[in-house]
């Protein structure tokens, strides 16, 4: 795994949280019996359910409670580890770019306004930081296989 796809680790997950909190909304509002007008012509139905919306949504809100709450907890350690890693590089301007590209997840735009560069120069600093991140990926991974063969 490359450098670039460790760290898109963290927009992905934080992604789906997102659209899982969405679809939390939506549940929360089925339990709660809020929808949306209706004009259409409904036949009447002669079988009803006897579940309220509390009891037909509740099973479902609860496992995407539990899941939000699991994937919080992973992109929590996951940025933990990138920040150790990003850290690990010795270019202050490549910390920089890294962390606030992939742990604040900001755009281009605004870190290459917050460190006053132009954008072509943030994506060269980009460039060299994920370099410098691959060549410690590597470290890392050949000082782990030499622990383990030793």
């Amino acid at each position: 795994m490359t450098a670039k796809e460790y760290l898109q680790q963290i927009r992905k997950l934080d992604i789906q949280i997102r659209n899982k909190k969405k679809e939390l909304e939506v549940i929360q509002n089925q339990m709660t019996g809020v929808s949306s007008i209706s004009y259409e012509k409904k036949e009447p139905t002669t079988s009803k359910s006897t579940l309220s919306p509390q009891e037909k949504y509740y099973p479902k809100y609860e496992r995407y409670s539990k899941s939000i709450l699991t994937d919080i907890a992973e992109l929590v350690e996951l940025k933990q580890k990138a920040i150790r890693l990003i850290d690990s590089i010795d270019d202050a301007d490549c910390i920089d770019v890294l962390y606030k590209r992939y742990v604040l997840m900001k755009r281009w735009e605004v870190i290459a306004i917050e460190m006053d560069f132009s954008y072509p120069h943030i994506h060269r600093i980009h460039e060299r930081a994920l370099n410098l991140l691959n060549e410690k990926m590597i470290q890392n991974e050949t000082l782990l296989c030499d622990k383990i063969v030793s």
